[in-house]
């Protein structure tokens, strides 16, 4: 169909060969469309709705363009306002803890954990002396300088 009257001895450049056959093709269309339009005329006649071609007849195309551009920007303008008010949640980055006190007067965070770890330490000591004078029905007296020696030995062997 494409290549009708093709003749490869006759023309050297294949693509030439197409193309010109693609035009001589699309010519003939044109023609054969034009010859059908003078004698028969026009077939399609479409049934539009009066309403509507009057509006579009009366009104102006730049005239509908900008109302639709400023319908356009007034919804886009409620829609950031409406994002705006739906994200105006600030995070407060200073915990309550700290906002009573002044970060330059706590003491540093070497010494405040060695503070806490001997209150931790005296804890658990009291409570296993009252676990022991609880359980226990002997109570020996001690000369005053053993109890010094005890904790002493006790202090000596956490550090």
């Amino acid at each position: 169909m494409y290549l009708e009257n093709f003749d490869p001895n006759k023309s050297g450049n294949r693509f030439e060969d197409l193309y010109n056959q693609r035009e001589k093709s699309a010519n003939r269309m044109k023609e054969i469309t034009n010859k059908v339009m003078k004698e028969e005329g026009c077939s399609f006649a479409p049934k539009t709705n009066k309403k509507v071609n009057s509006q579009l007849v009366s009104n102006d195309v730049i005239y509908r363009n900008t109302e639709f551009l400023t319908k356009k920007n007034e919804k886009l303008q409620q829609y950031i306002k409406n994002q705006e008010n739906e994200f105006q949640y600030a995070p407060n980055l200073v915990s309550r803890q700290y906002q009573s006190h002044s970060i330059e007067k706590l003491e540093p965070f070497q010494d405040r954990l060695y503070n806490n770890a001997m209150e931790v330490e005296m804890k658990k000591e009291r409570l296993r002396r009252e676990q022991v004078d609880d359980n226990c029905t002997f109570k020996p007296k001690l000369a005053k300088m053993t109890d010094q020696i005890l904790i002493s030995k006790s202090m000596f062997a956490n550090s």
